[in-house]
């Protein structure tokens, strides 16, 4: 076991991390802040790739995310975000063509 804590401390922008899926297809990990309203990209390494805000405006979002607690990513690539009270939301990547 190794703990990564400095990674988040020292690279992450965000606070109070809820939840992290691993991308089986980059390598990279998704990181979910609920206080930061943000999900986060990162390498194995711990540098920052990319990130999202899940606030009202962003992402097709009409509202914010309330209390973001949980993320997941199918096979697909789709990005499964569940937050209090009850809610499920999916994300998919945007088509290039």
């Amino acid at each position: 076991m190794r703990n990564l804590s400095d990674w988040v401390q020292d690279n992450v922008f965000a606070t109070d991390l809820s939840s992290a899926t691993f991308d089986q297809k980059t390598g990279h990990l998704i990181l979910l802040s609920d206080e930061s309203k943000l999900l986060i990209e990162i390498t194995t390494s711990g540098e920052v790739i990319s990130f999202r805000s899940l606030s009202r405006g962003f992402a097709g979002l009409r509202r914010g995310i309330p209390q973001a607690e949980g993320v997941s990513m199918d096979a697909d690539e789709h990005l499964y975000v569940v937050s209090e009270p009850n809610l499920f939301y999916r994300f998919a990547r945007q088509s290039n063509e």
